[in-house]
């Protein structure tokens, strides 16, 4: 009712999600231009594996949002709230009612905190803290219900984790080079 009430706040909070995709996009050619360009000065370090772990493992949290939603077809609040006959999963729909399960902030996010925890583990607090706001701030703004948020949360921190796995799998020396670089720049 408060979101509703104030003209401002409601335009802010109606745009949230159609940023998302530009926010992939533009974080995943940064992440793959930061680490060729580093790669090509020859550097190991924590910001190369960041820009590697970003580069893989954000687009491929994007896709399988979009993949699983499509899947479920379960429509957002927004739509639930005017149209309460649409509740619960509608598998493989013809056609989209606005999905909302899994959250799709909340599996890239959960993603890049992912990315940031393995890289700069010094501040886990923080990234927490910021994924719990923007979870509620996800469902106080009704663009999704809290199951969508949990499943979000939890589906990006698989992808990250498996994103990892899969670059030091490809790349035997992938984090042997960043603890070795890393151990070379503190002698």
């Amino acid at each position: 009712e408060f979101i509703l009430s104030h003209q401002t706040l409601r335009e802010v909070a109606s745009n949230i999600p159609d940023f998302l995709l530009l926010i992939v996009l533009t974080l995943t050619v940064y992440s793959w231009a930061s680490y060729f360009f580093l790669s090509s000065k020859g550097k190991r370090s924590r910001q190369t594996r960041f820009a590697q772990l970003c580069g893989v493992s954000m687009p491929a949290a994007y896709l399988i949002k979009s993949v699983l939603q499509s899947a479920f077809g379960r429509v957002n609040p927004k739509v639930w709230l005017t149209h309460h006959e649409l509740s619960g999963l509608h598998w493989f729909p013809a056609q989209s009612l606005g999905y909302g399960f899994p959250s799709g902030h909340m599996t890239v996010f959960a993603t890049l905190a992912v990315a940031l925890c393995f890289i700069y583990p010094e501040h886990k607090k923080i990234y927490l803290v910021a994924l719990v706001l923007l979870g509620v701030a996800l469902v106080v703004t009704n663009y999704h219900f809290l199951s969508d948020v949990i499943f979000g949360a939890y589906l990006g921190l698989l992808v990250g984790y498996l994103a990892d796995c899969a670059l030091m799998a490809i790349s035997g020396s992938y984090r042997q080079a960043y603890y070795s670089a890393e151990a070379a720049n503190t002698r």
